[in-house]
């Protein structure tokens, strides 16, 4: 069928004509063309190359007479422009689009149109097109521009650049700023380090690697150090600020400031010598300049104050010091004496009037006059100094050395003589017809007798003789003795008197003397008991024969009763018997020996807080008492505690004691009468001391 609008007649006949009509009609019909099929592809490109052909495909529609057009993605369909590579009609810049392709229609097949997206990509920049220049220089104190030039760059590219003194190639590339005529400026001796950026709308970012920019220290040999006033030679004071050379860096015009262009090291010296000073750049500045300067020899002197330079003594007088002495310098004094001479004028050896030793201090020898020399050596940093001399005078002593005071009042000594008085170093007594060494010296009576000076130098002094009181004062009795007249007994006192054992004499009569203890033997029984009456026993003293008695208790009678029961048909009946049980006495255990007492060892340590007791057994008893106590005497309060314990062995062990404490113990066998314990004497104390 042909493209167009048909008309058609047609007509119905039915089989059964006899009850059906036949039917016709008409019907009108149209055909339209087909949809066409078509294909449009493009290719992407980068910015500046030459655009790309469509190209088309279509089996229905052809593409002899196919149309384009163009616009970006995000513009609407009405700002569609032709597409036409041949007359230059196609987009430039960078940016994703939308190519239109219209198919024509055919006799057969509709107009077909399609879309296509393609891209303008960026394009890269070269970094061989692109040079960059910064500065390199030496300080000279000016401004310079950090970037000095950028070339290469495309036409529409903006260029930036960012600096940093230490660039890691692993962080961000810092700030940017725009890069114009007046770049970032750089004075000090630095390195910058520089980065340019360039980028623009068709042209991918453009960063390059990272340039240093530098300004290099300047040398200091380019200047001249000069002392101050010329002056290289100082005089020693000791004051580094005084001795500090003053110096100046220059070149020309140019003075370089201290502390910020250069330091100075050799300066700080305060002795005597030969030195030489540094100065070293820093900041802006390198290098190292020197020159040389010295210190000289101060003068020294000794100067001896008024008044201080004559000394009048007496023989016998302490050793004294040479004082107002003043010295300029840093020397050692010398004392030398280096003339004598007696009271007559003749020169004598020069230690035989005075000495002196390296601290000043003067020792009188003799009587006369000498000279002290006092000098001091030329030091590193001081000349010699000019000696000085001082005079010391000498007259006899007045009294002898060592005199004796007038009375001597000796501690009370039984029939001591003057002999037996000490007397200082070279003094003796002078005796006489009545009064000799052998003279017995009476408490309370006073001696008056004369001393004598019989040192070597006894003619140095005025007096050498004194007399002196001899006075022996009264004993006092410190000290005294119990002498026994009659001796004490257990029933009555004894009597005595007291003698000092200095003197002798009896100072206390009729002293009472306490009645001493019984001594007991033990208890002896004289009479046994019986079941109807009591025994006796008694004890001795062995001292005054003094016998005591005491009642023994009646032997026990214990009643033992039994029942006995008897069952028949008919009752039962209970019947008590009672016999009585006679019961022999006991006699008391004899007492424990050869108590030990010792510090358990386990694995050969000491156990802490244990000891260990044993003691020899005693045969036929029922068990041991063991008493252990932090006290002597056993005693019970509230600073000691007693602890008891019962044991049937001869041994015992006992634990959770206090550690490091003495503890004593003692042990008593006992027998049982009935069920009474009859208890023998204590064993003796034995203590031990606890790990």
């Amino acid at each position: 069928m042909d493209v167009g609008a048909h008309n058609y007649q047609w007509t119905f006949t039915p089989d059964d004509l006899d009850n059906y009509d036949v039917l016709t009609g008409n019907i009108s019909l149209k055909a339209e063309k087909r949809i066409g099929k078509a294909n449009i592809a493009i290719g992407d490109w980068t910015y500046g190359d030459e655009a790309l052909q469509p190209q088309p495909e279509s089996e229905t529609n052809g593409i002899s007479n196919v149309s384009y057009q163009y616009k970006k993605q995000e513009e609407e369909d009405s700002e569609y422009k032709d597409y036409n590579v041949s007359e230059k009609k196609y987009p430039t810049e960078t940016g994703e689009y939308v190519l239109k392709a219209v198919f024509p229609e055919t006799d057969e097949y509709k107009e077909v149109v399609l879309t296509k997206s393609f891209s303008i990509k960026r394009a890269d920049i070269s970094t061989a097109d692109i040079g960059i220049n910064v500065y390199a220089g030496i300080y000279d104190g000016k401004n310079h521009d950090i970037v000095t030039g950028v070339t290469g760059n495309p036409e529409g590219t903006t260029i930036s650049y960012s600096i940093s003194s230490d660039y890691d190639e692993e962080t961000d590339d810092g700030t940017w700023s725009a890069y114009d005529e007046e770049c970032s400026a750089i004075i000090d001796a630095q390195s910058i380090y520089v980065k340019v950026k360039i980028e623009g709308k068709n042209y991918n970012t453009f960063i390059s690697e990272i340039k240093k920019a530098s300004i290099l220290q300047r040398e200091l040999t380019d200047f001249e150090l000069i002392f101050d006033e010329e002056k290289t030679s100082f005089v020693y004071n000791g004051d580094m600020i005084e001795l500090l050379p003053k110096v100046s860096v220059k070149d020309g015009n140019q003075v370089l400031k201290n502390g910020t262009d250069y330091v100075i090291t050799g300066n700080k010296n305060t002795d005597v010598g030969e030195y030489s000073l540094k100065v070293n750049g820093m900041g802006n500045y390198c290098g190292e300049l020197q020159g040389d300067y010295s210190i000289t020899q101060a003068d020294s002197s000794i100067q001896i104050a008024e008044g201080k330079d004559a000394y009048e003594k007496k023989y016998g007088e302490d050793s004294f010091p040479l004082e107002g002495i003043h010295v300029i310098g840093d020397g050692t004094l010398e004392y030398e004496v280096t003339a004598s001479e007696d009271t007559d004028g003749n020169t004598v050896q020069e230690d035989e009037i005075i000495s002196v030793n390296e601290d000043g201090v003067v020792s009188i020898n003799g009587i006369g006059q000498a000279v002290i020399t006092v000098s001091m050596a030329e030091t590193k940093n001081y000349k010699e100094a000019e000696s000085q001399t001082i005079t010391v005078s000498v007259a006899r002593g007045v009294d002898a050395a060592n005199m004796p005071d007038a009375t001597i009042s000796p501690e009370f000594t039984k029939g001591a003589t003057i002999e037996e008085i000490e007397l200082p170093e070279n003094w003796e007594w002078v005796y006489t017809d009545t009064l000799t060494k052998d003279t017995e010296i009476t408490a309370g009576k006073t001696i008056v007798l004369t001393v004598k000076y019989t040192g070597a130098d006894a003619d140095k002094y005025q007096n050498t003789t004194k007399e002196i009181s001899i006075t022996m004062a009264a004993c006092t009795h410190e000290t005294t003795e119990l002498v026994v007249d009659k001796q004490a007994g257990c029933t009555s006192n004894g009597v005595g008197h007291r003698v000092c054992t200095v003197c002798g004499e009896t100072v206390e009569d009729n002293v009472s003397l306490p009645m001493t203890s019984h001594s007991w033997s033990d208890w002896r029984v004289v009479k046994e008991p019986t079941y109807d009456a009591t025994g006796l026993e008694e004890r001795t003293c062995s001292k005054c024969k003094e016998v005591e008695t005491r009642e023994i208790a009646k032997l026990e009678q214990i009643q033992n009763t039994t029942e006995t029961t008897t069952e028949s048909t008919t009752e039962a009946t209970t019947q008590k018997t009672t016999e009585t049980v006679k019961v022999s006495k006991v006699t008391k255990p004899g007492k424990v020996k050869n108590l030990k007492v010792t510090v358990p060892i386990v694995k050969k340590k000491q156990v802490k807080k244990q000891l260990t007791l044993k003691w020899k057994a005693i045969k036929n008893v029922a068990g041991y008492q063991v008493q252990i106590s932090l006290s002597s005497k056993f005693a019970s309060n509230k600073k000691y505690k007693t602890k008891s314990y019962t044991v049937k062995t001869a041994g015992k062990t006992i634990k959770k004691l206090s550690s490091k404490k003495k503890y004593y113990v003692r042990v008593r066998a006992y027998k049982l009468s009935g069920k009474t314990k009859v208890y023998g004497s204590w064993s003796s104390k034995t203590a031990r001391k606890t790990k």
